[in-house]
């Protein structure tokens, strides 16, 4: 199974009604929540931390309007108007913001693409510290206990053929899934007992993936060790972002999977998060 081109999820997210969608990119979301609560993102960003966690309270409920306005608010930081050049944790941290914000913009009507885009920006994140962990010298002081989970997953998981993280966040992801499927209608899910242990279950992988990138001393991400230190941020009207002037453009496979044209930005890639509005 290629978890970034999953006919499976497509298939359950196309037979799923908005409700159930927004759910599922719900709890998508709430496993990259402690990256962005639990470590402090840099000054200049700008972001207010109490705007994000209000945004995830309002995700853990019901739908509601009040996210549009959040989410006009944290595009407001300079965030924005920045160079990036990210550490890991600002990687995960610029990922799970963009997730976010592509929910923010549709969560009324999230559709097939939307919601797959959320959900596999978690599967992205959770492989490329699977991905860290393998190709460099840190340690991971759980390994036993990591490679005993891989060794009982269920065929379902295993099928996927991931480490660790990334197994873990597929049998969240699934078992988020079943409890979506069996709920009446979709609605109050999380104001219920079940609602509230999958809120549970997304807060503690979350914790663990704080855990794995905190395991990374370095300031800066190794070269060899990304797959492109560019993220980009969509704006609400646009669906490219520029580059300084005379950058050459190319193609760049963000950590969630998705690759894009887009300019070539400086040798680490930092580039400047001004959206181009069409």
């Amino acid at each position: 199974m290629d978890w970034q081109r999953d006919e499976s999820l497509d298939s359950w997210i196309s037979a799923a009604d908005w409700l159930r969608r927004h759910q599922a990119a719900s709890l998508a979301l709430r496993r990259l929540r402690a990256p962005l609560l639990d470590i402090e993102m840099p000054a200049e960003w700008g972001i207010d931390r109490r705007l994000v966690e209000s945004l995830f309270d309002i995700l853990a409920s019901w739908p509601s309007d009040s996210v549009q306005n959040i989410i006009s608010d944290i595009r407001m930081a300079p965030l924005f108007e920045s160079e990036v050049d990210p550490t890991l944790a600002e990687e995960v941290q610029l990922e799970a913001i963009g997730g976010l914000l592509d929910f923010g913009d549709s969560h009324r009507d999230l559709d097939v693409k939307t919601t797959g885009r959320i959900i596999t920006i978690a599967r992205g994140m959770a492989h490329y510290l699977d991905q860290l962990f393998a190709d460099s010298l840190t340690l991971d002081p759980l390994e036993d206990a990591h490679r005993g989970y891989v060794s009982q997953l269920d065929a379902s998981v295993a099928a996927y053929a991931m480490d660790y993280y990334g197994s873990r966040n597929i049998k969240v992801e699934f078992d988020c899934r079943d409890v979506i499927d069996r709920w009446p209608d979709g609605e109050g899910m999380f104001t219920t007992p079940s609602g509230r242990e999958l809120l549970q279950l997304c807060d503690e992988f979350s914790a663990e993936l704080v855990s794995g990138i905190r395991q990374f001393d370095s300031p800066t991400i190794d070269e060899a060790e990304i797959r492109a230190s560019t993220v980009l941020l969509k704006s609400r009207t646009s669906t490219e972002l520029s580059g300084e002037a005379g950058a050459a453009g190319g193609e760049v496979c963000l950590l969630g999977g998705r690759c894009i044209q887009v300019p070539t930005c400086g040798r680490r890639g930092a580039c400047p998060l001004r959206p181009v509005t069409t």
